[in-house]
């Protein structure tokens, strides 16, 4: 009797979906993430309502004629600002024209595989090399698409000098990276209540404004601080004399789950792969006119607003077992085409403030 065997391009691809759905749910930016868009019915300030953006009007999947091209481009209307007219005015001929900005970004492919020695190299073990490349590869998925994030969203912030213009600010009174060079508690350099204040107070100010986003209609923006910042701000005193918002991280909505604490209307989470570096070394990517390198350790929390940064995406994560050597030697490869990107309008960052500070490691 001929026995029925599963077909190996099926499997390659329901291990793709299941591996797509898994790394999904373990992303640490998956709590921010959504897809929500104005509609006619939906033009609130709740629209766009979320920090990260997903995209995925350049996938191909359902379509009858498969969609090419890896650029997408998004759109951003300011909000309107003039006075408008009072009374039996006229207002034809004195309309307020909307000033509209541009984003594009670019979808590239990320890879990895695994190949294992042989079939002999496989009877060594008690374990399943198979099974185990399968899990170490979705593993490598979720933290790459995590650090591509990160690491769009704290690189080369905007500098200015310009308050409403400024997105780059520093612990207690530095100007620059290397201007972090005081530990003292409350009034040096570290992440304190100072700074998330700062930050929140630059949103407000900044052109254009850095909007929240809104839960249960309560405006809230969110900080990822290293857990060396997050200690500071435990010791801080202000922190510890003012910190009365326990209650609020009992709510439901995605953003504070997994928080350490809200202050100011600001969701504090501890992200340990936030950009650090030691004396001596160089923050993160930074314009080449900002002195980033280190004068003591330094870490760089992301304080961030609605539409803060853009997941688009070309092609979802595909999976590929393939066989070497007549079929000794078993192959896999996973990736996926997409662009992550912090979202910029008018060359300025919209919706993220990077915050350095000094940090104390022992």
């Amino acid at each position: 009797m001929g026995a029925t065997v599963s077909t190996a391009n099926l499997r390659s691809k329901l291990w793709a979906t299941k591996l797509w759905v898994e790394a999904a749910q373990d992303l640490f930016f998956k709590r921010f993430m959504g897809t929500e868009e104005p509609t006619e019915e939906k033009v609130d300030s709740e629209a766009f309502n979320n920090i990260v953006v997903l995209k995925e009007e350049l996938l191909a999947e359902g379509a009858m004629v498969p969609k090419k091209g890896v650029q997408l481009t998004l759109g951003l209307a300011l909000k309107l600002t003039g006075a408008g007219v009072t009374g039996d005015s006229t207002l034809e001929g004195s309309e307020e024209a909307i000033n509209t900005y541009d984003f594009t970004v670019t979808a590239s492919q990320i890879r990895n595989g695994v190949v294992l020695a042989g079939l002999t190299d496989e009877y060594k073990v008690s374990y399943s090399m198979r099974a185990n490349a399968k899990a170490l590869l979705k593993l490598w998925l979720k933290e790459r698409l995590d650090y591509l994030m990160m690491y769009a969203l704290s690189c080369n912030p905007t500098n200015s000098a310009t308050v409403a213009y400024n997105r780059h600010i520093y612990g207690g009174s530095a100007t620059t990276v290397a201007g972090l060079n005081d530990s003292t508690m409350d009034t040096g350099e570290l992440f304190d209540t100072r700074i998330i204040s700062k930050a929140k107070r630059i949103a407000s100010k900044a052109i254009p404004k850095i909007r929240p986003v809104y839960v249960k209609g309560k405006p809230y923006y969110v900080i990822l601080a290293s857990p060396e910042q997050i200690r500071s701000l435990h010791e801080c005193t202000a922190w510890n004399n003012a910190y009365q918002n326990a209650a609020e991280l009992g709510m439901d909505n995605p953003i504070f789950t997994g928080a350490d604490s809200v202050y100011d209307g600001v969701v504090i989470h501890e992200y340990p792969d936030i950009c650090t570096a030691v004396s001596g070394g160089e923050l993160a990517s930074d314009a080449a006119s900002v002195d980033n390198t280190a004068a003591d350790d330094v870490a760089r929390a992301l304080f961030l607003g609605a539409q803060a940064g853009v997941y688009a995406l070309c092609k979802r994560p595909f999976w590929v077992e393939k066989s070497f050597d007549y079929d000794n030697k078993a192959g896999f490869a996973t990736g996926l085409v997409v662009a992550i990107a912090k979202t910029i309008f008018n060359s300025r960052d919209y919706g993220c403030i990077a915050l350095d500070t000094t940090i104390e490691v022992d």
